[in-house]
Parts: C-alpha cells; structure tokens; sequence
C-alpha cells in the first residue's frame, strides 16, 4: 500500500515506487489534462504544478468533473490548489483511495448498505477491540455504502430495506448494524443515480467543513502576526462584516474561506474615494488598481462626472418620463462605435441575456454558442459548463445549483480560439441563433486570437448566424470602438458596460437594425402611413435609461470623444510599461507572479513552482 508525507509545501509526496495500476491512473490523468489543455498527452509533465501548466480554475473543476466520472472518487478544488498539486501526486492519491469505493459493487443486483446504523451492545462491542485489516476495509467499505443509500433518498428512488440481524461473521466486527437486501432497484437506475450525483457541479461551490491545515511552527507564527496586524488595523470592516452576517447575504463575504485565514476573511468596508486612492472605514489608505472592477477608467469622484451628476440631481430624478439625455447618448454610442441602433438596461449580465434574446428571436434558432473561459455575467443561460472534453459532444451542464439543466441545453460549449470550434460552428449552423464572444477574455487577457475572431466573422456570415460581442469590460477600453476596432472584425450585436457609465450602474445592448429592431419594431416616421412592422421580442426596465446614469454617461461619452484615441493609446502605453517592470521585478526577486494584459486590461497570475 502506498503511503504520503507532506513536503514544504503542504502537498502529498509519493514514498513507495508507483504501481502498474497507479501508473495506468497517471496515463488516463495525462489524457484528461492534455484534452482540457488543448496539447498532446506527452507533452504533460506529471511533475510540474497544475497552476504552472497553465490549469486554471475553469480547467480544474473540468477536471474535476471528468476524475469523478471516471474513477468514482470526490475530488475538491481546494485539494488541487493545496495538496494534490500535480498529476503524479493525484494519480496515487487516486489510487490509494479508489479501493474504497464500492464502485465496483454497484453491478451485483445484490447489495449490502448500512442503514440507520444503531449502537451495538456491550458485548459485541467487546468483541471488536481490535479489527483486522480485511475488517477496517469491510468497515470502510460499509461506512461509503451508506453514503450511497443517503444519495438514493435523495433522489426520492425507492429503497424497500429493513433492518435485520447480520448474518456474517465479518459483519459481527463491523460497528454498525449491516444487512443484506435486495433493492427495488435495478443496477442501471442505481449508476444513473450516483452518476447524477457526482455530476452535480454544486461541491465546486460548497464551502466544506474542515480542519485548518497543519502549519510549521514558523508558518504559523507568521500567520499569527499578520492576522493580528490586519485585524487591527481593520477592526471596523470585520466589526460591521459580523454585526451584519444575520440580515446581509454577501457572497464576498465568505468567498475563499478558509479555517486557517477566517480572523481576516472580510471585505474591507469603503468610507470615500478620490482619484487613485480608496479609505476604509478604519482610514486605512489604498491605491485602487483595479478601479472598480474596471468601472473607474478616470480615476474615482472625477470633476466632470461629478459635476454632470450633480446638475442631474438638481433637475429631479424622474423615473418613467423618457431622459432627455437617452437619444444624445444613443447617438454618441452608434458614432463611436459604428452600430446602427442603441437600446439601455442597468448591467453587462442584462446586456448578455437580452442580447441573446434578441439574436433568437431574429433568427428563430434555440441554441447559442459561447466559448469555455469566457464571462457574461450571472444569467442562468449562459452558466454553463461541459460534460465532456470534447467540444460538441454533449448538452452543457449548469455551473451552479439552481441553475436548471433546460437553461442551459441550448447552449454549445466551445473550445476558444481553435479550428476546431469554427468546424463544430459550421456543423450545428442550423440550430445555432448567435455565436457570444469575449474577443478578449476577462481570465485570459494573455488570449489574443485575432484570426480566429475574423475566420469565425466569415463562418457566421455565410451561415446567417448573429455574431454578439461581449465588450462589457473592453468596450471604449481598447479604443473608441472597443476590440471591433483592434480585430477588425464588425459584429452584428455588441453589449457595453462598466466604464462607459461613469460609476453608475449600465448595460448597453447596439447592433444593426436587423436585430435591434425586434426591441421596438423598427423605424417609423410620423404624418404617413409607416408603422412598426417588425415582430418584437420582450424588453423592460424600471430603471433603464435612469436619469443620473444618462447624466454620467454622458459625460464619460463626451470626454472620450473630445480625446480621441490617444487617450486609450497613452493608457495602453502606461499598462505595457507597468507590466514589464513588475514582471522583470518578479523574475529578479525569484516570485511566482508575472502580469498578462491586453490593452489597459491585465491580470496576475502564478508562475514557477510555488
């Protein structure tokens, strides 16, 4: 039997030489890497970190997935990052653990399951003082066994299981009571339970019970003192994080919990902002370098944005008359952006989900394609992930729970930036209505596939197939006219948000008047008989086209016209430069960081064992 230590960095170390078994786990480990990584099998080190070999999160919890598929063993995500950090260790981890599964029970029509176990008496107890190997395992075996009954009750499948007296010996040294049975159950409907269940995405998301990592003692001093100097000087954040925990549902409040860093898991609670900088509620001060989520593409309280909102408020904030600002905005967007016709809802997630609704209901076909790794917000149909590593293959499945699995069966999940996602495209082009892109992914800034963007232009053309570009975060970011401008590629329908609203919460959806005809009709004129002929697609918003947001966009709008592109040029400029000094920096000083960017657009990531 193999056995684990723990090296310095808290991850298993392999002591005995491999197994034939264990080195076959390695082989079909390779195999799953090397699909999701888009290489071949041998070009997989088995040594080198996930993280290093460029697995991230998207990937892992693919991985995941298809571990759990294949070798009916749970995995979680955290384990990858922290303990089993490369293939080689996951492959005897595998392989030490896979034996006790009762995988391999589950095709007798016969099973044996511990149900509501109760305590033995004393003088069975007694007997059990001490347990052989074969019994530890036969325990085990019977302790999972149950875990599988727990999954039939939950998925509501009839049992029909009584309790009686165990009629084994080995049974007599097991804790709990056992029994024979025979369920009402055939074998089949059992594996397509249990797969159900190791399908489901929800354990990527569950903050699991744990115990805090084992520390070494100079680890763990130093955490001490970070813990206690962080928490003094932000005692105001963590006091309001936990007087508010009962009434204030806030996933960034426990998002990367962890039983060894949970003193210091709190947002830090802003007080005021000016220019680069952010004070907390404890004065703390902090240059802003992500700028609101990339919102504050000026800078915090800037002047003239400032100013256009407080002119707004003065005015009144009539919600239900149209702005008077809505049509001199729409008209700036189409000038910069060279779309024809412009509509407004209150984020990027709106703008996705309306987007799509729009491209199906002009095309009158179901099924959107979007691409693995890219983000379009919290809209149940674009929450999505494989069922396999093969593109195409299979429906998606959703990402989270609650998301339905009809929410997601039309959407066509593709590998971003290949030839072989332009075939599938062309192969499914009669039930495809869109194809939704990120040109430049938000996780991937490093992903830069401009000839793929103008090949997938050309298919979706031929094909009548909507092309939507997803430009939220990019949009008047790279230019003037966001990635259209840089990939030259000109898409049907475009979303913006974030920067173009000057702080203020938008989403924006412009495209050509084919498609954004179904928000209204289309073009009528007055004093003649024209009238809306298109068929329209449903579209509201209470607060849409809000009075202080048209104010502010505005004047973002405005500002950036006024400048040109240079502005986005100098701001591209600065990034690079930013870039390359802290990567050299990082090399120098032997950290496991560099910067990858696009445009004003960048990201750390981990690089190098770590």
């Amino acid at each position: 039997m193999n056995t684990y230590t723990i090296d310095n960095h808290n991850s298993y170390s392999l002591v005995t030489n491999q197994s034939q078994e264990c080195q076959n786990t390695l082989a079909n480990l390779r195999v799953i890497i090397a699909d999701l990584l888009k290489c071949e099998p041998e070009e997989v080190d088995v040594k080198v970190p996930f993280l290093e070999m460029g697995a991230d999160s998207i990937v892992l919890v693919d991985a995941i997935r298809q571990i759990e598929n294949n070798f009916r063993i749970k995995i979680t995500i955290r384990q990858l990052f922290e303990e089993l950090t490369n293939l080689s260790v996951l492959a005897n981890y595998i392989e030490e653990n896979v034996k006790l599964e009762p995988s391999t029970l589950l095709g007798q029509e016969t099973l044996e399951l511990s149900v509501n176990p109760q305590p033995l008496p004393q003088s069975q107890q007694s007997e059990q003082k001490s347990e052989t190997l074969v019994e530890i395992v036969l325990r085990q075996q019977f302790e999972l066994m149950s875990q599988q009954l727990e999954i039939l009750r939950e998925s509501n499948l009839p049992t029909n299981l009584s309790v009686t007296p165990s009629q084994n010996q080995a049974a007599k040294s097991v804790p709990n009571a056992v029994v024979q049975t025979t369920p009402d159950l055939k074998t089949g409907e059992l594996n397509k339970s249990t797969l159900k269940k190791a399908d489901s995405p929800s354990s990527f998301w569950r903050v699991e019970q744990s115990q805090a990592k084992t520390l070494t003692s100079q680890q763990q001093q130093y955490l001490n003192s970070l813990i206690a100097r962080y928490t003094k000087r932000t005692a105001k954040s963590k006091q309001r994080s936990q007087s508010y925990r009962p009434v204030l549902a806030d996933r960034r409040a426990s998002i990367g919990f962890r039983p060894e860093t949970k003193e210091i898991l709190y947002p830090i609670v802003g007080d005021r902002s000016q220019g680069s900088r952010i004070w907390d509620v404890d004065g703390n001060e902090y240059i802003d370098i992500s700028m609101g989520f990339g919102v504050h593409l000026f800078g915090h309280n800037v002047p003239f944005i400032t100013a256009a909102l407080e002119d707004q408020i003065k005015q009144g904030i009539q919600i239900g008359p149209q702005s008077k600002l809505a049509g001199e905005v729409a008209t700036l967007i189409c000038e910069m952006t060279g779309m024809e016709r412009v509509t407004f809802c209150n984020s990027g997630t709106e703008a996705a989900m309306t987007a799509m609704r729009i491209a199906r209901a002009a095309t009158g076909r179901a099924k959107i394609a979007i691409f693995k790794g890219a983000y379009h917000g919290h809209f149940d149909g674009t929450l999505a992930i494989p069922q396999t590593s093969e593109d195409g293959k299979l429906p998606a499945q959703p990402m989270v729970p609650g998301v339905l699995q009809n929410m997601v069966d039309d959407v066509l999940l593709l590998t971003y930036g290949t030839p072989e996602s332009l075939e599938i495209i062309k192969a499914n082009a009669h039930e495809l209505a869109a194809v939704l892109v990120e040109p430049i992914q938000s996780r991937k800034p490093d992903l830069q596939p401009k000839e793929f963007l103008q090949q997938l232009r050309v298919v979706t053309q031929q094909l009548d197939i909507a092309l939507i570009f997803d430009e939220v975060i990019t949009g008047f970011r790279v230019h003037p006219r966001g990635a259209q401008a840089w990939s030259g590629v000109d898409a049907d329908i475009v979303t913006y948000g974030k920067l173009i609203g000057g702080g203020m919460p938008i989403g924006v959806i412009a495209g050509k008047a084919a498609y954004m005809d179904k928000i209204d009709g289309g073009f009528w004129s007055y004093g003649d008989d024209s009238y809306p002929e298109v068929e329209t697609t449903f579209f509201a918003g209470t607060f849409s086209k809000h009075p202080l947001t048209m104010a502010a966009t505005r004047a973002t709008l405005l500002h950036l016209k006024a400048e040109g592109a240079s502005l986005q040029e100098r701001l591209n400029q600065r990034t690079s430069n930013l870039a390359a000094t802290l990567n050299s920096y990082f090399e120098q000083a032997n950290v496991p960081l560099r910067i990858v960017h696009f445009s004003s657009l960048f990201r750390f990531t981990l690089s190098g064992v770590h």
